[in-house]
């Protein structure tokens, strides 16, 4: 492969980019905030497990769907992953490639929050830990 093919420049008449197709450094962007949005979502899940049983309810399916529930946040993340990666060597039908961007596109949108929840943390955790150490 070519450098000209990896960014997404236009190649040589012989090399045909898959239609839909991105440039791989956007794809692994894409690769990694779908990483890096997973670990508050599944941090989430615990929070939320944790409420609900300090407001007394204990019903063995939510529990046991909470529990469950970081399964289907990975399942989410891998297919995501997957497909970023795949848009990049398959030519998907016209029907299925819309099909994926919109998978796509609302796995993008609904790990948005979590994602800059995490970012916040990152960047004010040192200013959170001074002001604990200031109230002591």
């Amino acid at each position: 492969m070519n450098a000209q093919f990896l960014l997404g420049l236009p190649g040589p008449a012989g090399v045909r980019r898959p239609s839909g197709s991105i440039a791989w450094p956007l794809a692994l962007l894409f690769c990694g905030y779908f990483l890096f949005a997973c670990w508050p979502a599944i941090q989430f899940i615990s929070v939320f497990l944790t409420l609900l049983a300090g407001l007394g309810l204990t019903s063995p399916f939510l529990i046991l769907l909470l529990r469950l529930g970081w399964c289907v946040i990975v399942a989410v993340i891998v297919g995501a992953i997957s497909l970023t990666v795949a848009k990049q060597f398959v030519d998907f039908k016209d029907r299925y490639r819309r099909l994926v961007n919109l998978f796509l596109l609302v796995v993008t949108i609904g790990f948005l929050p979590p994602a800059l929840f995490e970012l916040f943390l990152l960047l004010y955790r040192p200013v959170f830990h001074l002001y604990g150490k200031v109230n002591q």
